[in-house]
């Protein structure tokens, strides 16, 4: 995520999930494991959209995560020092990634619990306006992708199966 992100010391990543849910994980150790700041607002702060948007600016988040449900509660405008957005937990409309896109990176993460948080990325572009959907993007390090059969058998490409991942972050 480091390199992906390009997140270093001066970046605020803003903790939305709560710590017992796995979404917490990166949101916490991204920013302690690159000398970042993590930074917290109350739930009150959380719950209103408008006070939640004064917290991007007022605390200078650089970079946080939400589901497009809540995505789609803020106003997507220019932050004062919001460089990144991520979006994952449920399917990310196209028009929600173009109204963010305008004003930071925006990226669409997917991830089963299974396979710690994340597996894959794709990274939005302006360039590519009118796709009918986000795809799920291409595998983070160390995690691989197969789509196969009934039989557990690669596919070829373009015909349909069912994603499996591997890697280190997927749970025995």
């Amino acid at each position: 995520y480091t390199e992906l992100f390009e997140f270093g010391t001066k970046d605020r990543q803003l903790l939305l999930a709560n710590y017992a849910f796995d979404a917490s994980v990166e949101q916490i150790f991204l920013p302690i494991t690159n000398g970042g700041a993590l930074v917290l607002i109350s739930n009150e702060d959380m719950l209103s959209p408008e006070k939640f948007e004064d917290s991007l600016d007022r605390l200078g988040i650089t970079h946080f995560q939400a589901t497009p449900s809540l995505l789609k509660t803020i106003t997507p405008r220019k932050y004062s020092k919001l460089k990144r957005v991520c979006s994952g937990g449920e399917v990310s409309p196209p028009d929600l990634a173009t109204q963010w896109s305008a004003h930071s990176k925006f990226f669409n993460k997917y991830g089963p619990t299974e396979a710690a948080v994340n597996s894959t990325y794709y990274s939005y572009s302006k360039k590519n306006p009118g796709i009918p959907s986000i795809p799920i993007g291409k595998p983070l390090a160390n995690v691989q992708l197969y789509v196969l059969d009934n039989n557990e058998c690669l596919v070829p490409i373009g015909v349909p199966g069912e994603l499996h991942i591997g890697g280190v972050g997927v749970a025995r």
